[in-house]
């Protein structure tokens, strides 16, 4: 997100946590894309999606190969 603000840089990560209000983690991927305007950068559109049920079934995933091994 900050590589989009203050770079210009678009990017997209799979791989952070945020934070509900009662204090449990929610894994979530999300993408940045910088606003730009007469070629500055006044600003940046973050969109989020939760992957809770992805990062589980990839968990169930390797445990299996585990248990297989």
């Amino acid at each position: 997100m900050f590589a989009a603000y203050t770079r210009g840089e678009a990017s997209r990560v799979d791989s952070e946590s945020l934070w509900r209000k009662d204090g449990v983690g929610l894994p979530v991927e999300y993408g940045a894309t910088p606003i730009l305007k007469d070629g500055a950068i006044v600003g940046a559109v973050i969109s989020f999606t939760d992957i809770t049920a992805r990062v589980r079934r990839e968990q169930m995933f390797r445990g299996r190969v585990q248990r297989a091994r």
